[in-house]
């Protein structure tokens, strides 16, 4: 590190515009001009022991220098300069190191006693090429550098060396022209000599943050190089958590001592470990990280977002496939690649063949060169659209400074121009910050900061497997808004972990789902239930009012809830519909045999049956079918209390009428068992009895329902069900009471019916009487438990609809389809004695 302290051994020769350094040895490209715009890029890797390192870096030997000379070149051909002027340039090597950068940016301050000269020509006239040889003056281990006054420097690629650069040659007013991205500082007051052509570190990592938010992979990791680079962008980071809720699961900051390996396992291994990680390092420690990915077989397992620094490398495979880049749009140049297709050995690049054979293994073999050109030839060209642009700030900046304030006399010569630019460097910045044009890369319109502001877009490098190549692909626009340029799940990408979201461990969740947090900044996805909605916080459910459910979509400015509309049981609905014509039908059969019954009042078969009692049942039956059409009809309170009392009425007096009988039928049986008289068989004791236990019935039910009202109300029978009736509150209280003494009347039956089993069997009254007994009690065991079990009010209408319908045609079948037969059976006798009796 001691050969670092360059400045300590540097020797200034006065009087000549010349440098000394000890050891130095370095190369060049320079195509004189009459104005020079100078150069620096990273063109060899950093060796810690030498200035520079003897492997290329990259292919920025390419992809920056021969945009650069082609830019040139057509300023040139074009004429765009004025007064016939020609422009050249210099470019040296940074060696990815800041004094580097620094003792080369040193040959472009301009010196005292320079005298500018006018560039070589050839017997054509045209621009001569030609690379400068080093000359040694004084001891022999001194290498002059020669100074190369320029309008404007062009670079670096490197945040550390422009920061380096930056500091020095702002003090001379020579203007910067900056292409990557760069240190939010450089772009303020205190730089006014720097212009930035790309957005910085900050833009970069806010754009950064914007797409993770708009994805929803808000849990990550960080990782970062000690420098204003890394600072930069974490404070954008850090401020960003607490705007955007963000969480960070593991920030690292690695230097030369930092285990690389260690770390890329921790980051993919550990408990919890979130699939994005974010990286703000250089281009040593960027190739580092993913040599580690590929030792530990973990390609695809993160997805490794990065600065501009990564779109360099997106070309050459060197990042890992899935890997994303946040940067300016790098557009094409119409000609840039034929003009890289024309390369030969011949190129006076001094660093064309030595990258060639590094990364092509080409020595001077031309096929080899052309092959290795037409592979590579979209990255080559990647940023010669910014350099282009970046020539043209130059360009329009210095055409409009020579004709406003260097035209005083009649031709203006390279000697008068520069001389003219040299003395008002501090107006000729003006004149740079006022530039104003649409370019390859986008609008160039500077602040008075000189930055222009520019969207940035998210790249992502895919292989593709046919040609063996890697490119990367523009995934999303980050301006205002954020805009998918392309689906990020495409079949061919190869990163499919992370849109696997369960295995994140902050997912994105579902509408339904809220975060059910294990850690501070992890969580789980818990559904909500279906009648809840998410809060705005995301942290809990929130259950919607009753008869309301969650909107499918929330709209701004909305209830996360509507009403659910309401079902109604009416007339048209085949179940009712069904019901009804049941019921109609009943009614029928009743009307019918009630008019049977009192046209043959006389016969036996009727008075045996007793008519009272059995025009009671009638009558009973009657009211029950009628009670169907109320119950299932547009519910009312009124319509609902009389088809309740009708119901009720007519099961408990079928049921009493019933018990009257079997009473009558056990009496009888015990007269003819003991001869003994019983009292109160006649019907008009019996028809007495029930219309006493009937009034009875009445008032209690008007009691109860004085207590337990009927009322018309909406109901949602299951909360976690969109559905909501409008039907008849029928209290249980109200009809239980009526259920338990018809279930006692039923059983009273049964029990006097099997004692008066031994009745002749030409007495069929008690069989009658029993069959219809036990059917009403096995349907009544069926009814009750689907009757109170079922939360619907409408299925409670129906069910109970249903079994009044079947318990009055039971007893029509069996206690006076018989009797119907047996009466056609005595005429038809009749008829057969009457008409021997005439023979």
């Amino acid at each position: 590190m001691s050969r670092l302290v360059w400045l300590l051994a540097l020797v200034a020769h006065p009087g000549q515009a010349y440098y000394a350094l000890p050891e130095w040895r370095e190369s060049k490209y320079h195509q004189p001009g009459d104005l020079n715009i100078g150069a620096i890029f990273a063109l060899t890797e950093l060796e810690p022991h030498s200035y520079c390192g003897n492997i290329t870096t990259s292919y920025n030997a390419i992809s920056m220098i021969e945009p650069l000379v082609h830019a040139i070149n057509s300023v040139n051909e074009q004429g765009q300069l004025l007064y016939n002027l020609k422009l050249g340039f210099v470019v040296t090597d940074s060696c990815s190191k800041e004094t580097v950068a620094l003792v080369n940016a040193m040959r472009f301050i301009p010196q005292i006693g320079y005298q500018s000269k006018s560039p070589s020509t050839n017997k054509t006239g045209k621009l001569e090429v030609r690379r400068d040889e080093e000359e040694h003056v004084g001891p022999g281990d001194l290498t002059v550098i020669k100074d190369f006054p320029v309008i404007g420097v062009i670079g670096t690629d490197n945040a550390k060396t422009s920061e380096a650069i930056s500091s020095l040659l702002n003090t001379f007013n020579i203007p910067i022209i900056n292409f990557a991205g760069c240190f939010d500082v450089l772009g303020t007051e205190e730089f006014p000599s720097f212009m930035h052509l790309a957005s910085t570190f900050s833009a970069q990592s806010l754009a950064m943050v914007r797409f993770l938010v708009f994805r929803g992979w808000k849990y990550f990791s960080v990782v970062y190089e000690q420098g204003m680079y890394a600072e930069d962008a974490f404070n954008v980071i850090q401020k960003s958590v607490r705007a955007y809720g963000l969480c960070i699961s593991n920030t690292a900051m690695i230097s030369e001592s930092s285990n690389i390996l260690r770390l890329v396992k921790h980051l993919t291994f550990s408990p919890q470990a979130p699939k994005v990680v974010l990286v703000f390092v250089s281009s040593t420690y960027t190739l580092k990280i993913m040599d580690a990915v590929r030792k530990t077989k973990t390609e695809g397992w993160n997805l490794w977002i990065g600065t501009s620094y990564w779109i360099r490398y997106m070309w050459s495979g060197e990042l890992v496939e899935g890997s994303m880049a946040v940067a300016n749009d790098f557009a094409d140049v119409p000609g840039v690649k034929d003009a890289l297709m024309k390369l030969t050995k011949d190129n006076p690049n001094p660093w064309f063949l030595p990258m060639l054979r590094q990364k092509f293994s080409c020595k001077t073999d031309d096929a080899c060169i052309m092959s290795a050109l037409g592979a590579y030839e979209h990255g080559f060209a990647h940023y010669a659209g910014v350099i282009h642009d970046s020539v043209q700030v130059l360009v329009k900046a210095t055409n409009a400074f020579l004709f406003s304030q260097c035209h005083e006399q009649q031709r203006v010569t390279p000697t008068w121009a520069h001389d003219c630019i040299e003395i008002n460097r501090g107006h000729f910045l003006e004149y740079i910050k006022n530039v104003s044009f649409e370019g390859y890369s986008g609008k160039v319109v500077f602040d008075k900061n000189g930055v222009v502001h520019k969207d940035l877009y998210l790249y992502q490098v895919i292989h593709d497997r046919k040609t063996s190549t890697y490119t990367p692909l523009k995934i999303a626009e980050i301006a205002d808004r954020i805009t998918m340029l392309r689906d990020i799940s495409d079949p061919h990408r190869y990163m499919k972990v992370i849109d696997d979201v369960q295995d994140m461990c902050m997912p994105r969740c579902d509408r339904q789902e809220y975060h059910l947090k294990k850690l501070a900044c992890c969580w789980n996805c818990k559904e909500c239930q279906s009648n809840a909605y998410v809060n705005e916080n995301l942290t809990a459910c929130v259950s919607c009012p009753k008869f309301f459910w969650p909107r499918v979509q929330n709209f701004n400015n909305t209830s996360p809830c509507i009403r659910i509309l309401t079902d109604v049981l009416l007339w048209h609905r085949p179940v009712a519909a069904f019901l009804i014509t049941l019921s109609f039908i009943g009614l029928a059969m009743v009307l019918f045999i009630l008019v049977v019954y009192w046209v043959n009042a006389e016969s036996s078969v009727i008075k045996s049956a007793s008519l009272e009692i059995s025009t009671i049942q009638l009558v009973a039956m009657f009211c029950g079918y009628l009670s169907v059409p109320f119950l299932v009809s547009f519910p009312s309170e009124l319509g609902c209390f009389i088809g309740v009392v009708m119901i009720l009425v007519s099961l408990t007096s079928m049921y009493m009428t019933m018990l009257l009988k079997a009473v009558r039928v056990y009496r009888i049986f015990l007269r003819r068992k003991g001869n003994i008289k019983v009292s109160y068989t006649s019907s008009k004791s019996q028809v007495l009895t029930f219309l006493t236990f009937a009034s009875i019935e009445i008032v209690v039910f008007i009691i109860i329902e004085m207590k337990f009202p009927i009322r018309v109300l909406d109901f949602m029978p299951e909360k976690n069900v969109p559905y909501v009736e409008t039907a008849c509150l029928i209290h249980e209280e109200l009809v239980a009471p009526y259920f338990v003494l018809d279930i006692s009347l039923l059983f009273l039956c049964s029990v006097l019916a099997f004692k008066t089993h031994s009745l002749p069997s030409t007495y069929k009254e008690s069989r009658n009487v029993s069959m219809c007994v036990i059917t009403t009690l096995i349907m009544w065991v069926a009814f009750l438990p689907a009757h109170f079990s079922t939360t619907s009010h409408n299925l409670k209408v129906v069910l109970l609809a249903l079994s009044v319908l079947m318990n009055h045609s039971t007893a029509i079948f069996f206690l006076f389809m018989p009797r119907l037969l047996s009466l056609k059976n005595a005429s038809t006798m009749g008829f057969l004695r009457r008409f021997s009796a005439d023979d």
